[in-house]
């Protein structure tokens, strides 16, 4: 199995102009970016969840190269 480099995921989340990973011993997520990325986080953000489709228990959607927002 091919293992990709913190470069790989870093390019790939420069791409977006945000990142998130989720805290578990906190329980919360941490969000980072530039201004510009924390806005199309929360466009990204505001259009899944007023897409009625996404109304279910454990309903989510992949963003990034490991991002799953539930």
């Amino acid at each position: 199995m091919k293992k990709f480099s913190d470069d790989w995921y870093g390019a790939d989340w420069m791409k977006l102009g945000f990142y998130y990973d989720l805290n578990h011993c906190a329980k919360h997520w941490n969000v980072t970016g530039s201004p510009a990325g924390l806005l199309a986080f929360v466009a990204v953000l505001r259009t899944y969840a007023s897409d009625a489709e996404n109304d279910w228990v454990s309903c989510h959607s992949n963003h990034g190269p490991h991002l799953v927002r539930e």
